[in-house]
């Protein structure tokens, strides 16, 4: 008999839950809000400065530019004490107080203390957390003002109410990962988490950058003074790669974090068919994207010709090398081009008048008679 009386208790509170929610209305009367039943009687009492319609069981109020929220019977949910509070999305709402953010569920609970800087969704389930520091304008890490912290990020994905956050972004404080349960995938001791590629995330700690997944795995050590964006390696490769630097040197990672060229170049320059010109001093070579070297090191100019046939300078004397990157012509000559039919022409220019001595080679580099 107890538990059949403890079940009709349940059903009654069941019912006197449920039957408000589809019958309850916000009304007005002298400026002040409250809810009254489908018949006009007055179930919550008409004293808000506003009233929002009931969503996930509560409604939020305002008094004197503070919003709370209560439930259905009237009873204060959460203390009207907050600047902003967000649409509910997933069961949450996030929460405002000055310039600290948190997060709310349905019952009140506070899931997220209002305590954070910034908390911006990048994917359904991960956020980047920041507390501490001040709102500034955005700018992203190269130092170019941005729409907001989430334009690098998927734009697909609305996520939970952002509130007005406006343009800015938090400099200084600290970042970290946190997932849809509001639990903490990284501590918060990063100085800034900016995008890169898919599922990797550039981090930056005391100067140096490295990159960490979304689960707050370092994927690349925290070592480099700077890490590019991750892009592909010409127009038909599968291959993602991001240039980093250490000093006055650039070399490579790829997108699982290893550094497939050694960062002692001086410079690094998209060259064709997802090749890289790099340069060491006034001396400039080849590489691959998987960070091979195609060409050495050793010319002062290296110029496509065509069908990746290249020539090459040498002070200033030109030569050919083939595509597997072999000089099959040393650098003697003051020109040289190839015809689509591949004959390699040399020129040496000559003076006063006479005319320029011209040589011609095969693909292989053998002198034509």
């Amino acid at each position: 008999m107890k538990t059949l009386c403890i079940l009709f208790s349940s059903v009654l509170l069941f019912i006197g839950v449920c039957v408000p929610q589809s019958t309850l209305s916000v009304f007005e009367k002298n400026g002040k809000y409250g809810f009254v039943d489908q018949n006009g009687n007055v179930k919550i009492p008409i004293k808000y400065d506003w009233c929002g319609e009931f969503s996930n069981g509560v409604a939020e109020v305002k008094i004197n530019n503070k919003f709370g929220l209560i439930d259905y019977s009237g009873k204060g949910v959460l203390p009207v004490n907050y600047d902003q509070i967000g649409e509910f999305e997933s069961g949450v709402a996030i929460l405002r107080i000055g310039e600290k953010y948190g997060y709310v569920d349905s019952i009140g609970r506070i899931v997220l203390p209002v305590k954070y800087s910034k908390v911006e969704w990048i994917d359904a389930n991960i956020a980047i957390i920041i507390q501490g520091g001040k709102p500034k304008k955005v700018i992203n890490r190269w130092g170019q003002s941005v729409n907001a912290i989430t334009t690098n990020y998927r734009t697909n994905y609305t996520g939970p109410e952002k509130l007005n956050t406006d343009n800015f972004t938090i400099k200084g404080g600290k970042w970290g990962l946190m997932n849809r349960d509001f639990k903490f995938v990284t501590s918060l001791k990063y100085d800034l988490i900016d995008n890169s590629i898919d599922d990797l995330l550039n981090v930056t700690l005391g100067g140096k950058e490295g990159l960490i997944n979304l689960e707050g795995k370092e994927i690349v050590k925290i070592r480099y003074d700077f890490i590019d964006n991750f892009q592909k390696a010409g127009n038909s490769s599968t291959t993602s790669i991001a240039a980093v630097q250490i000093g006055k040197k650039w070399g490579f990672i790829n997108s699982e974090g290893k550094e497939i060229l050694d960062v002692k170049y001086d410079r690094i320059n998209d060259f064709e068919n997802g090749e890289f010109l790099v340069s060491v001093g006034a001396k400039k070579g080849l590489i691959n994207a998987e960070g091979k070297e195609l060409v050495p090191v050793k010319y002062n100019e290296i110029e496509v010709l065509n069908n990746g046939f290249m020539k090459v300078k040498t002070g200033n004397k030109w030569g050919c090398v083939n595509p597997s990157g072999k000089e099959i012509i040393r650098p003697l000559y003051d020109d040289v081009s190839r015809t689509q039919d591949g004959i390699i022409k040399t020129t040496i220019f000559q003076q006063n008048s006479v005319e320029d001595k011209v040589v011609y080679f095969d693909d292989s580099g053998v002198e034509k008679k």
